[in-house]
């Protein structure tokens, strides 16, 4: 149970944390406030949503090292 439920309270974290990121730093129509939906999608998945988001980042850095 205790695996569990600090999963959820880093998936908790990881959602608000990206939810503040997205609707204060993106440009429209990107930055529209998520729906509970989306929030719960990025709390269950957050290991797969966290994932994918370094991921990216990553690809940004070289990509802009190499031009």
């Amino acid at each position: 149970m205790f695996i569990i439920t600090t999963y959820l309270i880093l998936g908790t974290i990881w959602s608000c944390w990206l939810e503040n990121y997205t609707t204060k730093e993106l440009a429209p129509p990107y930055n529209q406030p998520w729906t509970n939906w989306e929030r719960a999608y990025h709390i269950v998945l957050f290991a797969y949503t966290f994932l994918v988001f370094v991921y990216n980042i990553i690809k940004e850095i070289f990509k802009e090292n190499q031009e």
